[in-house]
């Protein structure tokens, strides 16, 4: 699904979507290699805030 942090901060823009939710979608869609033998697992994740922004 994403072939680079490039394409990523395309898509992003492109859908008018955060980087975030972008790479959650993409893991969701795609799902993530693991030495796990269970068939399904949990996964958390932390973002670094961004800085507030002004509303005009």
């Amino acid at each position: 699904m994403l072939e680079s942090v490039g394409h990523l901060e395309k898509v992003a823009k492109q859908w008018n979507v955060n980087t975030e939710d972008v790479l959650l979608i993409a893991l969701n869609a795609c799902g993530a290699r693991s030495p796990l033998t269970k068939p399904r697992m949990r996964s958390s994740s932390a973002w670094t805030p961004a800085p507030p922004t002004r509303c005009s």
